[in-house]
């Protein structure tokens, strides 16, 4: 019974997550309230935490901690399962991305990215929720340094959470250039952790069509999964 609630659990909040209200503009700047609940994360996370548990994160020193502060805010992007596994609709990728209430932050300490500080929309207001994802703040800092907003060039953070899977769009004067995996299950396999591939911009199209597979097993695992605790429970 007990890992049947768990699992029940996690889906629901997974739901919750990608139904509320669209809270920020997509693919827009964050606003006041969504960066200063991530000042308040700095402080929470880092400020007040033990320099020996913030190795993972990059951090050396006390000094690297106290001078930590925000960097590129990233809105995270979506696709339902359900429209990605529609083979009667068109496969559009820029009709299949929905915005969702979460950001992600870059922590920075001088040039150098150490980790994701992420904030959710929960009961009326912007909250930290965590931090971490040290290897995938690597890949977004080579990302902004090869395709910087200064040039013009504009990005969406796209988490397809049935794959378990990273994507950046990149888009240039409105139109779309291709679409990177970071931390990804459809990342090359040669790929090593944390680094950034200039040469691994693809079409939309192809990305979805790695998606689809994918997300296609992992549904049907986790339905074989919830069936197995309900006759465990029987």
């Amino acid at each position: 019974m007990t890992r049947t609630f768990v699992y029940g659990a996690f889906l629901m909040i997974l739901v919750l997550a990608l139904s509320a209200p669209y809270l920020a503009a997509a693919g827009g700047a964050p606003s006041d309230d969504i960066k200063r609940a991530a000042n308040e994360g700095i402080a929470v996370f880092l400020k007040d935490s033990r320099i020996g548990g913030l190795h993972r994160l990059g951090f050396e020193s006390r000094a690297d901690i106290d001078s930590a502060e925000l960097g590129e805010g990233f809105q995270i992007f979506t696709i339902h399962p359900s429209k990605l596994l529609d083979e009667s609709v068109s496969m559009d990728f820029q009709s299949l991305v929905a915005p969702t209430n979460q950001w992600k932050f870059l922590v920075v300490t001088g040039d150098k990215a150490n980790a994701l500080l992420e904030v959710n929309f929960v009961d009326g207001k912007w909250i930290p929720v965590g931090i971490g994802a040290s290897v995938l703040a690597k890949e977004l800092s080579g990302f902004l340094a090869a395709w910087p907003a200064s040039s013009g060039y504009q990005y969406r953070f796209i988490r397809v959470y049935q794959a378990t899977s990273d994507l950046l769009e990149l888009s240039l004067e409105g139109k779309v250039l291709g679409i990177i995996p970071l931390t990804s299950l459809i990342v090359k396999k040669e790929r090593p952790r944390g680094v950034f591939d200039l040469r691994d911009l693809r079409a939309p199209s192809a990305v979805l069509m790695d998606l689809r597979p994918v997300v296609r097993q992992n549904m049907q695992m986790d339905r074989d999964a919830i069936r197995s605790f309900k006759d465990l429970d029987n």
